[in-house]
């Protein structure tokens, strides 16, 4: 196969933990991308691979938060209070402005370098909280734009295939269950429900200045059914979302994958694939940044994983919550990396 007919993806890594648990996270890209080889293991699946490591050493971008001294250093995690109920706001915040800006830049058809619609953008976290900033510029790069002034507008859809929830919320307390943590919000985030964050609802709103996310453009894929509280139950029946709970996608994963991609690609046009590590029980798998000790187990999560990036209308993934310190023999992320690269082996007919 000619280099020039192969598909394409852009791996894009976003060393970020600014808005998490534990320090570790901002080396994922690192590790996964050059120790585990992932780039070169795509190569070998039939891809056209290009790499952007860091995406916050990219010197294109008009961003907000590059006039500081490192932008990197400020995604790193450090021990903050909680401020409006959020801990380190101020620069998790800064991060995911960031974040949007750089990747938007990246791809944006007036000056950007790639082109989002004839390449799979596939980004290493970091943190999940990254998935709104990307969501929100992903929804305004798949609009019409001047090189496609024919294009119909895209409705995207999410598959949240994370361990939680994450519908917490900055008014909750310790004693409801919230740490402050800004990665257990994003689902509250996505949808901006009640008692977000002015700023929250900027980082992650639509081209029509409406939420990224609602009932029907997202499935919720293997998380803990004992996870979410009453309230977040509350929120998830009342307004109609669609679930596969871990224990349905234990029993049949390649079904349960299969179910949520029939439903969704029935109401939208293109799906991005949020994946939380966390999703795999850390009793088998410690990989993830915050434990999980009622997850699916390795192989039920990779055969998932194949058959949502087997499904052309999926024309982009987000990993994140990897911790490599973890890891310190590199053994799980290599794992991690051969479910995903067997994962676009189905995808390619390989």
């Amino acid at each position: 196969m000619a280099s020039q007919s192969r598909p394409k993806i852009r791996i894009i890594g976003i060393p970020t933990e600014a808005e998490t648990h534990f320090a570790g996270q901002s080396k994922a890209p690192e590790v996964l991308i050059v120790g585990a080889e992932l780039g070169d293991n795509l190569k070998n699946a039939g891809y056209n691979v290009s790499v952007e490591s860091n995406i916050f050493t990219r010197t294109n971008s008009s961003s907000s938060a590059r006039t500081r001294n490192d932008v990197t250093t400020t995604a790193l995690w450090q021990s903050s209070i909680k401020t409006n109920g959020v801990r380190n706001e101020y620069l998790a915040s800064a991060i995911m402005v960031e974040i949007y800006e750089r990747f938007f830049a990246l791809y944006n058809q007036d000056n950007g370098s790639f082109d989002i619609r004839n390449e799979f953008p596939l980004v290493i976290g970091g943190d999940c909280s990254i998935t709104p900033a990307l969501l929100k510029a992903l929804s305004l790069l798949y609009a019409p734009t001047p090189t496609y002034p024919d294009m119909a507008p895209t409705r995207l859809g999410i598959i949240y295939f994370d361990g939680d929830t994450d519908l917490n919320l900055p008014s909750q307390t310790g004693a409801e269950g919230s740490s402050g943590m800004l990665d257990s919000m994003v689902m509250s985030m996505l949808t901006q429900r009640d008692g977000v964050l002015p700023w929250m609802k900027m980082v992650a709103h639509d081209r029509d200045d409406r939420a990224l996310v609602d009932s029907q453009n997202i499935v919720l894929f293997g998380f803990d059914p004992l996870q979410p509280s009453p309230e977040h139950w509350t929120y998830l029946l009342e307004n109609g979302f669609k679930a596969f709970k871990r224990p349905s996608v234990q029993q049949d994963p390649v079904g349960c994958a299969r179910l949520a991609l029939e439903w969704l690609n029935k109401k939208v046009d293109r799906v991005i694939l949020h994946f939380d590590v966390d999703v795999i029980d850390s009793g088998e798998f410690p990989l993830a940044n915050y434990p999980h000790y009622a997850g699916l187990g390795l192989e039920q999560a990779m055969n998932a994983m194949r058959v949502f990036l087997g499904d052309e209308a999926v024309v982009g993934a987000i990993v994140t919550e990897v911790n490599p310190n973890n890891d310190p023999s590199g053994v799980m992320v290599e794992r991690l990396v051969q479910g995903l690269t067997k994962g676009f082996k189905a995808r390619n007919g390989v």
